[in-house]
């Protein structure tokens, strides 16, 4: 196997300074280094994996073992469900650059930067994802999301009558689409949507748009 080591260098402005304790997050003060590392040091080890964290006035690298048995991307999904989008999006970063063929990684990188407004990347994920994988209707729907947030409600349109060809009964889809419809003032078709969603899940509640599940494997 590769011994070479994963190695991810980040800008410190991208590191979420809530993260840190109260009286740590002054990037100017003596403590903010080593508490960022300490912080980075003590995430990985909670997944299993000791990291050799450097951090300084403009950069963090982490840098650990690729053949860890530890399965990093459940340990960042995990961070995702808890809505710890700053903490599992770095990690995630990390992985795809070794791994930029992942689809579980695009899928869920791409959806927690939607949902974190880093549009541009989201878009760049997901539609790697889709490329990868045109049949998985998830994939489609993601993406769309993201291109309605973007401002790009024609494309996400269509990307979600996509997901709806490849899976008729993708609750979803249906209701993102009446959503998206809704916007655009289709009102008729938009209430079409919305009650074929209600039927496939009468328990969702809601008219907004909503992502799929994240994947864990």
């Amino acid at each position: 196997m590769d011994s070479q080591l994963f190695k991810f260098v980040m800008p410190l402005q991208s590191y979420d300074h809530a993260l840190l304790p109260e009286g740590q997050r002054d990037p100017n003060s003596e403590e903010f280094g080593l508490a960022v590392s300490t912080q980075l040091t003590n995430e990985m080890l909670a997944f299993g994996v000791k990291a050799r964290i450097v951090v300084n006035s403009e950069f963090v690298e982490i840098e650990w073992d690729p053949n860890s048995e530890v399965d990093l991307v459940t340990g960042c999904v995990n961070l995702l469900r808890k809505g710890m989008h700053r903490s599992a999006v770095p990690l995630l970063q990390a992985i795809l650059k070794e791994r930029p063929d992942e689809q579980v990684v695009l899928f869920n990188l791409g959806m927690a930067l939607s949902d974190l407004g880093q549009l541009d990347e989201a878009i760049g994920c997901l539609s790697r994802l889709v490329k990868l994988s045109p049949d998985q209707a998830d994939a489609h729907i993601s993406l769309a999301v993201a291109l309605i947030r973007h401002g790009e409600t024609a494309k996400g349109i269509s990307a979600l009558e996509q997901a709806i060809k490849i899976d008729p009964d993708n609750a979803y889809a249906h209701r993102n689409l009446g959503a998206a419809l809704m916007r655009t003032k289709r009102f008729e078709e938009a209430f079409a949507s919305l009650n074929q969603a209600a039927t496939l899940a009468p328990d969702e509640p809601g008219f907004g748009l909503v992502l799929p599940k994240r994947l864990a494997n």
